[in-house]
Order: structure tokens, then C-alpha cells, then sequence
């Protein structure tokens, strides 16, 4: 699930629940041009979306997801 906003954000939610994908996906994608955010994974103040879409499925196997 990809998702964007008019303020050239790019959110990648499901990092709390895996380092290494959090590591490896937020590092290569950097831009000066899109922002890259982490968060709304249950272990900010922001919505939680694990349980959100559809990658719940996997979230709830304890799959990696992002």
C-alpha cells in the first residue's frame, strides 16, 4: 500500500514492527524532493494503520509488512 500527499510526503508505516526492513527500505530511499515518514504503526500519537487496508492479513501473522 502506497500512499501520497500534496505535501510531497511518502509514509511507510509497519517499521516499528521490523528493523531491519526499516533500516534497509528508509535508508534507500532518500530524496530531496519527497519526504520520507515513518509512524502511525500503534507506538506513536498518530492513527494506527497496521490494522488498516490491506495488509492487515499480514500484520496479524506477524508477517513483515511496510
Amino acid at each position: 500500500m502506497i500512499g501520497r500527499s500534496k505535501k510531497t510526503e511518502l509514509y511507510i508505516t509497519g517499521t516499528s514492527h521490523n528493523r531491519l526492513l526499516k533500516d534497509s527500505v528508509v535508508t534507500s530511499l532518500y530524496s530531496d524532493k519527497i519526504k520520507i515518514l515513518t509512524g502511525h504503526d500503534g507506538n506513536d500519537s498518530k492513527d494506527d494503520w497496521g490494522y488498516s487496508y490491506d495488509h492487515v492479513s499480514f500484520h496479524k501473522k506477524g508477517t513483515p509488512f511496510l
